[in-house]
C-alpha cells in the first residue's frame, strides 16, 4: 500500500529529523510516500543506482553485504523504528554499499533524494539540522563497524 504526502507527525520521531518544528516535517511530508511493506520486501539492493531515501516508521530492516566468496551475506546490522535507510544517497551521486530487505512488516515513508536535497536549498535552516543529525548517525554506524571489525579480526 502506497500514500501520497503522509501525515508530519510520522516523521517526528525519525533520528534525522530530530530538532524540526511540525511545520519544518509538513515541508518535507510533501515530497514523501508512505508505504507498507511485508517481510522480506527488497528495499534497496548493493551496488545499484542510489536514488531513494527510506525512513522506517515502524518495522525491522535487514543491512546486509555480499561475501567475496560463495555463501550467505554478511549481515552488517538491523534497523528499525526511527532509522534511516539509504541516507548516503543526499551527499553523493553513487552505488550502493549494503542491500536492504524488511525483517518484519514494516511502514516506511520514502523520497526521493534530488527532491529531499531541493527542500534543503529552498530551506537552509532545514537542511543544516537534518545534516547535523545525519552526522551523528554516520558517526554512529562508523563507530559501530569498527567495533564489529575488531571483535572479528583474526
Amino acid at each position: 500500500m502506497t500514500t501520497k504526502n503522509p501525515s508530519p507527525d510520522m516523521l517526528k520521531d525519525i533520528r534525522i529529523f530530530q530538532g524540526l518544528s511540525p511545520d519544518d516535517l509538513s515541508k518535507l511530508s510533501k515530497i514523501m510516500t508512505y508505504e507498507k511493506r511485508p517481510t522480506a520486501s527488497q528495499l534497496v539492493r548493493e551496488a545499484q543506482k542510489a536514488s531513494e531515501v527510506f525512513f522506517i516508521i515502524n518495522g525491522r530492516v535487514r543491512i546486509e553485504m555480499a561475501r567475496l566468496q560463495e555463501g550467505s551475506p554478511e549481515v552488517l546490522t538491523t534497523l528499525g523504528s526511527g532509522d534511516t535507510v539509504g541516507e548516503l544517497a543526499l551527499a553523493r551521486n553513487g552505488r550502493r554499499t549494503a542491500s536492504a530487505l524488511t525483517q518484519t512488516d514494516s511502514e516506511l515513508c520514502v523520497c526521493d533524494a534530488n527532491e529531499l536535497n531541493s527542500v534543503f536549498d529552498k530551506h537552509p535552516e532545514i537542511g543544516l539540522r537534518v545534516f547535523r543529525n545525519l552526522t551523528n548517525v554516520i558517526a554512529d554506524r562508523l563507530g559501530d563497524m569498527n567495533f564489529m571489525v575488531r571483535n572479528t579480526s583474526k
